[in-house]
């Protein structure tokens, strides 16, 4: 919805300005505080090898300035979720994971809506574009998580409801690149529980996921 680029800057954003404000604040706000720039994590070491492979990549590009700019463009999503994880807080996870799950059943269900409609033969993102399917993806393997390990039936019931909505509007972008993500996601989250309800001697955790 913010893909209107801003006077006499083509290719730049107001997303983009907002991206490089929030990233600067929080570095300022560290430093101030005495610590690190970069808050420690598990995932930098990954974020760096995957920016040395693509700026390799960038040898003998057949547009070198486009191939920059689409080397800029992950060099800002890894800053912004570099300064998320420095910011946010433990407690803070699970409203924002709440929210996500939110935004995505409504443009969900407006996508499928319309995926219907047209009798499928279009290719349906809403005004996400084609970010959505990434949403969908990461809202399907929480609510999937949440099949597995809700006590409660109701709980299982609403998840379920979830995960179905989330899966019907990824089928409405048609992204094979997504869906292959999925289908790894969901793999995952079942190794994940399996370790879980393992150590925990969960029976009836470690019968849903055979079931599933």
């Amino acid at each position: 919805s913010l893909r209107v680029a801003l006077p006499g800057l083509r290719g730049i954003y107001p997303v983009d300005v907002i991206a490089f404000l929030f990233v600067l604040s929080v570095a300022a706000n560290r430093i101030i505080r005495g610590k690190a720039i970069v808050a420690p994590s598990p995932l930098n070491r990954p974020f760096l090898l995957i920016l040395a492979v693509f700026a390799i990549s960038l040898v003998g590009v057949y547009d070198p300035l486009y191939g920059l700019k689409n080397w800029g463009r992950h060099l800002q999503l890894f800053a912004v979720t570099v300064a998320i994880i420095s910011w946010i807080e433990k407690k803070d996870i699970k409203p924002l994971v709440n929210l996500l799950l939110f935004v995505t059943a409504v443009f969900s269900i407006v996508n499928v809506v319309h995926f219907v409609m047209v009798g499928g033969h279009a290719r349906v993102f809403g005004i996400t574009g084609p970010f959505f399917a990434s949403f969908t993806v990461v809202a399907s393997l929480q609510s999937a998580i949440g099949v597995l390990m809700s006590r409660r039936r109701g709980a299982r019931i609403g998840w379920a409801a979830l995960f179905s909505l989330y899966t019907a509007a990824l089928i409405s972008t048609q992204t094979r690149a997504a869906m292959i993500q999925f289908i790894l996601f969901i793999l995952f989250s079942l190794v994940v529980v399996w370790s879980w309800s393992r150590s925990h001697q969960a029976v009836l955790i470690k019968r849903r996921v055979i079931l599933l």
